[in-house]
């Protein structure tokens, strides 16, 4: 410690070179932080945008496979027990179903992507939303085609939400 006092003391800028590296390493330090911060919270975000966007998707494909387990157990019914349906749990599991998909806050997804999407399928259930009322005992002895659409267009929105999903937790959003 002696050597070096004498050496510093012999030397009178070296202190205020030892300062200005300090001030510099500070300074980069201070950089690195708030970098660093910036980089985990915008994770963090489009890791919460990524959740939202599943979380609806999740609602819609339960859904989707309510409905598509009706759909299965009217076909396997003949048509004259198709009528029991009205009261079955499949009814109201369908119902419920439905109603979820109604209830999905907009204001937490990410984009106006996924907006539109779950917008596209609370349009569906709203226009199919008579299938699977219990009051409507005619479309038992109708044709399947327009649950077999209904059905579709829950599985499309479910398949564009993962894909969206995927899309922002690879950071590759435009």
């Amino acid at each position: 410690m002696v050597c070096t006092d004498g050496w510093i003391e012999c030397h009178p800028g070296t202190a205020a070179w030892v300062q200005a590296l300090g001030a510099i390493v500070a300074i980069v330090a201070a950089f690195l932080v708030t970098y660093l911060q910036g980089r985990a919270a915008f994770k963090l975000r489009r890791q919460d945008q990524a959740s939202a966007v599943r979380s609806s998707r999740a609602i819609i494909r339960c859904a989707h496979l309510a409905l598509e387990k009706m759909d299965v157990d009217l076909r396997q019914k003949p048509m004259n027990q198709a009528a029991v349906f009205v009261d079955s749990r499949l009814r109201a599991d369908s119902q419920h179903a439905c109603d979820t998909v109604l209830s999905i806050n907009l204001g937490t997804l990410p984009s106006e992507q996924s907006v539109m999407k779950v917008v596209d399928a609370q349009a569906a259930v709203k226009r199919n939303y008579v299938f699977i009322q219990p009051s409507r005992a005619q479309f038992f002895q109708a044709d399947f085609g327009p649950v077999k659409t209904f059905i579709a267009e829950l599985r499309e929105v479910c398949d564009a939400l993962e894909r969206e999903a995927a899309t922002i937790e690879s950071g590759n959003v435009r």
